[in-house]
């Protein structure tokens, strides 16, 4: 068991900044240790820190938890899990968090529990206070449904343990401009999930799942729609392990990478109903191109630049699309058609990565830091013009500014593992997870 709540500062997962910049939300993991790793201690919250307005410095205030956290509030036994992605509403009156069932090895009991199931959660959050309050969760376990536990609502492809129901281990999850829709994605089923939303309750209705894994579609479970290039696993469908995901400005499109496919997946969305159309891909991989799933990068540089993506972001104007991949991958977009060209990829294993100040900069994690891109409004194109870094032997190498608590590998400097960013216009907030911390950066104006 978890001895105390850590401020949901755990191997944390994911970051969510409210729309007026006043709440800050970790979601977090768990922790192992041993040998072999056999015990583990479970975290599966959401931590909640408020802003400073004079500085911008994160004050703890509370936390929520699926597990058995001191200090955390108690949501619904597996109502909530290890969370991998936060999405807070346009009017930040609600958050919602993806999080996958996890067993683990107890230390106080010496047996195994298992906590959360491949769940999609709501909060209601109060505007004034940033509080939460749980709200629901829906899952693709049969377990958690009214046969079950009755903890959460059921999609209408749920199963046993949620495998093959278009559900398995949600990865991130985004919600439209309006919101008046949510998505997300299933790594294990290959696959985006559709919800409808009613932006005055937060409620959700499940709509639906696309996926490249035959086993959840229609020859398989019949959870999902299957896209024509459907393989028996997923795998060169131009969406194996689906995971990053990103809704147009303008609604008409949703761009999800397909991580082992080194793959980004287009689909047309209709802003009217928030349904989803599969329409093409593009990859970096040649068994996938070679496939016939998806078109083939123009060229090496291309093909290499897409291993491994991971997070997308998308600039105000609908005109540029960035993946968070081997380095940070641009492509044009056509508003009105919502296709896309590769133009470049900028430096080295940038992933994750948050546009801010109205789409002028991007900024990225590096290894043990992160780098400032200015984008040209214009073109779309990224000009690298900072980077800080909490390890002094990348410092040199990556030509970046040491911070002043760094250590020679970066572990202890508050900078670690970068997993997750979120941005204002004045700083940048880094989930370092095995730091335990989330780092403060001031961004300086450069004249």
């Amino acid at each position: 068991m978890a001895r105390d709540a850590d401020g949901g500062l755990i191997d944390q997962r994911a970051l969510a900044l409210t729309p007026d910049h006043r709440s800050l939300y970790s979601g977090t993991s768990m922790d192992c240790y041993g040998r072999y790793r056999p015990y583990c201690n479970l975290y599966a919250g959401v931590g909640h820190f408020q802003l400073k307005r004079k500085n911008g410095a994160l004050r703890y205030r509370d936390c929520v938890t699926g597990a058995r956290v001191r200090g955390c509030v108690r949501a619904p036994s597996g109502g909530l899990g290890a969370v991998w992605s936060l999405a807070v509403s346009p009017d930040g009156a609600f958050l919602y968090a993806a999080s996958y069932g996890t067993c683990v090895f107890d230390d106080d009991d010496d047996g195994r529990r298992c906590y959360g199931s491949d769940v999609l959660t709501t909060f209601h959050r109060d505007p004034r206070t940033g509080a939460l309050t749980y709200d629901g969760c829906v899952t693709g376990d049969e377990q958690l449904g009214p046969g079950g536990s009755g903890t959460c609502t059921l999609t209408s492809g749920a199963t046993a343990a949620g495998y093959q129901s278009g559900f398995d281990d949600p990865s991130t999850v985004v919600l439209d401009p309006e919101g008046a829709s949510l998505y997300l994605t299933s790594e294990t089923d290959d696959s985006v999930v559709a919800f409808d939303r009613n932006p005055g309750t937060g409620a959700l209705a499940y709509r639906g799942c696309i996926t490249g894994e035959a086993a959840s579609g229609p020859s398989g479970s019949g959870a999902c729609t299957a896209i024509p290039s459907a393989t028996d696993d997923g795998e060169n469908s131009g969406l194996d392990h689906a995971y990053g995901l990103g809704v147009s400005p303008d609604g008409n499109s949703v761009y999800v990478t397909g991580e082992n496919d080194a793959s980004l997946a287009t689909f047309a969305r209709d802003p009217r109903t928030s349904a989803l159309t599969y329409e093409r891909c593009v990859t970096g991989k040649s068994a996938v191109h070679d496939s016939g799933a998806c078109a083939a990068l123009p060229s090496k540089e291309a093909r290499s630049a897409l291993r491994q993506p991971k997070s997308v972001a998308i600039s105000p104007d609908g005109e540029s699309v960035y993946v968070g991949a081997s380095g940070v991958v641009q492509f044009d977009r056509s508003p009105a058609a919502g296709t896309l060209e590769y133009v470049r990829k900028y430096g080295n294993a940038y992933s994750p990565m948050v546009l801010t100040n109205g789409g002028n900069f991007l900024y990225a994690a590096v290894r043990t830091g992160v780098a400032r891109f200015k984008r040209d409004v214009d073109t779309g194109r990224l000009t690298r013009t900072d980077c800080v870094t909490g390890s002094t032997s990348y410092a040199k190498s990556a030509r970046c500014h040491k911070t002043r608590t760094a250590t020679r590998s970066g572990e202890g400097s508050g900078l670690y593992y970068p997993v997750a960013l979120a941005a204002t216009k004045r700083r940048v907030y880094v989930a370092a997870r095995d730091d335990y911390a989330i780092a403060r950066l001031a961004i300086k104006r450069r004249r």
